[in-house]
């Protein structure tokens, strides 16, 4: 790919667009499935990553939060084996920077610093110790594309909204810039908990993003029987899944252990 951000993928068995297509929107070929992380993702798992890689109990009260962590567990689960890329981009890294409190907050920006650099262990981008993420960094400035490959059947002329009026409906600031960064790369999911840009889920599917809460995404998981060992493909001819298998990664899963463990809090 030729932008620049920080990415974790790894070429196991990948996805057939056309067998998921209320993850994919229209999109016909077969690849990896590309998500986005939020700022307030990013946050969740430097605070419950190591009790989800533990298989302990998250301790979070009941509800829709604590199903939103422990289903992204279940997305870390299927990252290990599946053809999963999370891209985290700068503005991320910058705005969970700025929603820390003073307490420890040299040691807590170093711990996002490891996360993020464990998360894109195999992609042959590596951190500096104290780099600025800014030096490899280049935004989009090409727009946001109008069209969607295999998407044109399915929407027509329906899409009569322009991508900028659509942005223009979410908060100002980092949501904003991420949402456009999503878009224009084409990526599939935007992973969020913020209900302001969840709302406009509808209207950025028109331009091929679905933006959903972890926990809604295991949903379509669920939907299409995905896990970390199947789903989300159909017997097609030239199909390159055909004869895939599943590879675990152990050195890139220990990678992102160990970033988590580092920080562990003391007992």
């Amino acid at each position: 790919m030729s932008h620049h951000h920080v990415m974790a993928s790894m070429n196991g068995l990948g996805f057939c667009y056309a067998a998921c297509p209320g993850i994919f929107l229209g999109r016909q070929e077969c690849g990896p499935l590309n998500i986005v992380w939020d700022t307030n993702i990013l946050i969740d798992y430097q605070q419950h990553g190591l009790t989800l890689w533990d298989d302990e109990e998250v301790n979070v009260p009941h509800g829709k939060y604590r199903n939103d962590v422990v289903a992204l567990g279940g997305l870390i689960d299927a990252w290990s084996m599946r053809d999963i890329s999370f891209h985290i981009f700068p503005r991320t890294i910058d705005d969970a920077k700025k929603r820390l409190t003073e307490s420890r907050r040299i040691e807590r920006e170093r711990a996002i610093a490891q996360i993020v650099q464990a998360l894109c262990l195999e992609s042959g981008r590596r951190w500096a110790e104290g780099g600025d993420f800014r030096s490899w960094y280049q935004g989009d400035r090409a727009g946001i594309p109008r069209e969607i490959p295999g998407q044109l059947s399915l929407f027509s002329d329906e899409v009569t909204t322009s991508a900028e009026t659509v942005l223009d409906q979410l908060p100002e600031g980092a949501d904003r810039e991420l949402v456009h960064q999503a878009v224009s790369n084409r990526f599939h999911v935007f992973l969020t908990r913020d209900a302001g840009v969840l709302r406009v889920q509808p209207e950025l599917a028109r331009f091929g993003l679905l933006t959903l809460s972890p926990a809604a995404l295991i949903e379509k998981f669920d939907e299409y029987r995905i896990s970390a060992f199947g789903g989300g493909l159909r017997d097609h001819p030239g199909c390159p899944y055909q004869f895939g298998s599943l590879t675990n990664d152990l050195q890139r899963m220990s990678h992102l252990i160990q970033a988590l463990d580092a920080h562990r809090p003391a007992p």
